[in-house]
């Protein structure tokens, strides 16, 4: 298949959607399509992740459902077994035919994964892209990212054992990508969709509000856990903005938009490793910081008002492509 798997997202999807979109985007899907929704309403990062102490690759978004892959003519199909061995000639088939498999397992018997490999047990999935036959079984090439979870997805090989291992402690299923071609209407869909996202989309913004008052509150105490759960928040806020700012350059729309966007994702990451350095450090400043809180709250508030003016000329002229930009 390939060496290397360009990584689409580090910072917004969990596992499972990184992986599927990164390898659907390198079979030339337009994966930017899905993302028309990422934009995420900060009440419910503040829910899941503030009130609910969810960990951040337990966040449940909306974007890139399996409602929306069909839109893209994408199959994900899920299928459950008992054991590595009941799922074997499965896998081996269909690899062996030239299509690649996604498959369950626990980062804590994947060696690559050295932060969790028999220390740690991580549920996660991979994807299984060819396989070679050997005096004992198979040797597996699978594609994953490394131990930090971050960056393109690297090729490794394994024996059939450890992927069995790896395999049998986890939720065991195995998951396949179907393709049919993209066509006009697939865009059309999406840019559908996209209206009605934008005339539903409501936040409160609360979360910037919050986390300014949190540090002044909590500032001699750089280990709460609130500043990690912060960490978290800030993180998706910024990689769901990013993701969002794919979208509008794949359409070609709201360049004025685009800008806030940009800034919006940098300020927000900005927030995010500023709390990161305070963990480290116990230093901050706190004025700076909240003052930042204040700045991306305003941007994000602008990108919404902007994108719902643009309403006004989605109606009157009947199409986005006709929208100002």
């Amino acid at each position: 298949m390939f060496d290397v798997l360009p990584r689409v997202d580090t910072k917004y999807f969990n596992c499972w959607k990184s992986l599927i979109i990164s390898y659907l985007k390198s079979q030339s899907a337009p994966v930017e399509l899905l993302f028309f929704n990422s934009f995420e309403r900060t009440s419910e990062i503040y829910s899941q992740i503030i009130l609910n102490r969810k960990p951040r690759w337990d966040y449940v978004s909306a974007s890139c459902s399996n409602e929306h892959l069909k839109l893209l003519n994408t199959k994900l199909t899920h299928y459950p077994y008992n054991c590595f061995q009941e799922a074997r000639e499965t896998i081996i088939n269909r690899l062996l035919s030239g299509k690649p498999i996604f498959i369950t397992c626990d980062m804590f018997y994947l060696p690559h994964k050295s932060n969790h490999y028999h220390q740690n047990y991580v549920r996660h999935l991979i994807l299984v892209g060819g396989c070679l036959p050997t005096e004992s079984g198979y040797t597996y090439q699978i594609w994953d990212d490394n131990a930090s979870g971050i960056g393109d997805y690297s090729l490794y090989e394994y024996d059939e054992k450890v992927l069995e291992l790896a395999f049998n402690h986890s939720e065991k299923l195995i998951s396949q990508v179907e393709q049919e071609n993209f066509g006009d209407q697939t865009t059309s869909q999406f840019k559908q969709q996209f209206i009605q996202w934008i005339i539903s989309y409501e936040d409160d913004y609360y979360l910037y509000d919050f986390a300014a008052s949190q540090l002044a509150n909590h500032s001699s105490n750089s280990q709460n856990p609130i500043f990690e759960q912060l960490i978290s928040a800030f993180t998706i806020v910024s990689g769901s903005r990013a993701v969002f700012l794919k979208f509008l350059r794949y359409i070609s729309q709201f360049s004025t938009i685009q800008a806030l966007l940009a800034e919006s994702t940098l300020q927000s990451e900005l927030l995010a490793n500023a709390l990161l350095k305070f963990r480290i450090t116990n230093r901050i400043d706190i004025k700076r910081f909240q003052e930042k809180c204040l700045l991306v709250k305003s941007l994000d508030m602008e990108v919404i008002q902007e994108l719902k003016k643009s309403l006004y000329f989605l109606e009157k002229k009947g199409s986005l492509d006709d929208a100002v930009t």
